[in-house]
């Protein structure tokens, strides 16, 4: 799992795509990256039209994107404690939910090398 471009990019000049229907294909699939990242983080969801929200204990996320015929339109709004933060809450969470993951890996080896060497014993 990894921190999708769309977070971070600046949208001002990119330009929509021609079609309404490469549009909508287009907000559908930034809007599920974002959505995918914040459940691998453990947020609850909420998803309605252009807007993806996730909170999770005292976090809270709203991202929305959004193309017309002539712009693209991306927010992203991140709070924690109900005061507004920046992506770096949720890179904090990211980093923490790997090493916890790279932890278990660990004691996982760990316990597999106890085993081996219990049983040349």
């Amino acid at each position: 799992m990894t921190e999708p471009k769309i977070l971070t990019a600046n949208t001002f000049y990119w330009k929509p795509c021609s079609s309404a229907a490469q549009r909508r294909s287009s907000e559908k699939r930034n809007q599920e990256q974002v959505k995918k990242f914040l459940e691998g983080l453990g947020f609850e969801i909420v998803w309605i039209g252009d807007r993806v929200t996730g909170k999770k204990d005292d976090s809270e996320v709203i991202f929305s994107y959004s193309e017309s015929c002539k712009n693209v339109y991306k927010s992203l709004e991140v709070r924690k404690n109900g005061e507004k933060s920046n992506i770096r809450t949720l890179r904090k969470l990211y980093k923490s939910q790997i090493f916890g993951i790279y932890q278990q890996k660990i004691t996982r080896m760990n316990f597999m090398r106890h085993c081996r060497n219990a049983k040349g014993k």
